[in-house]
């Protein structure tokens, strides 16, 4: 079904679909079905710039998700509850969520700056060693110790976790890099659909929530 979009004075829009369009006076007809016209041809010649977006559109959650965990690491006052594992969590399962991707959606590691990369790689490493499996991790330690006092053994655990209490430095970097390189990749695309078709494509913009 199409649907076609008309604008009225008070810039409020109204969708129609196809199948009404003959229910319509002649004129308001013909004028509604060229729009719907001009809107098919222009999507034929924009097909490929449009499943670019859509693979691209695959990423946002896990960009938005990256931003919103990293952000909340920075702000955080250390404590001796699992919030900060929590956090760290959340933000390097995103972070390669983001990197990784589906569908296309991720990107490559040589798009990042130099120090980046570096950052990048010791982000896949915590994900892979420490989170995701059973691997050892330098910033985990366990340990047990058995002592005997000659009626009974006793057990000792010992377990040490390593954080960064607001995160690294360079995640902040990374984010907004990414953040950047996502915006620039969409507004590319948009000026070859512009010129591809002959019309202004617009995306949402408005201030980051909180």
């Amino acid at each position: 079904m199409q649907k076609v979009a008309t604008e009225t004075d008070q810039n409020d829009y109204y969708m129609l679909p196809e199948e009404a369009l003959p229910l319509l006076p002649e004129k308001w007809c013909n004028s509604f079905q060229s729009m719907a016209d001009k809107g098919s041809a222009a999507l034929e010649v924009a097909e490929k710039e449009l499943l670019q977006l859509s693979r691209m559109s695959n990423s946002f959650t896990s960009l938005v998700a990256s931003k919103h965990a990293q952000k909340r690491l920075s702000a955080y006052k250390f404590d001796t509850n699992m919030e900060l594992d929590m956090l760290t969590t959340a933000f390097v399962v995103a972070y390669v969520r983001l990197h990784q991707g589906g569908n296309g959606s991720g990107f490559d590691r040589n798009i990042l700056p130099e120090k980046l990369r570096v950052v990048r790689d010791e982000i896949i490493d915590v994900r892979n060693k420490r989170f995701a499996h059973n691997d050892d991790h330098h910033s985990v330690s366990n340990a047990m110790g058995v002592e005997f006092d000659g009626d009974n053994f006793f057990l000792k655990f010992d377990l040490t976790l390593g954080y960064h209490v607001c995160g690294a430095t360079e995640w902040h970097e990374l984010v907004s890099f990414l953040d950047g390189y996502t915006v620039e990749r969409m507004e590319k695309l948009l000026a070859r659909l512009k010129t591809k078709t002959g019309y202004e494509w617009v995306w949402p913009k408005g201030p980051a929530p909180d």
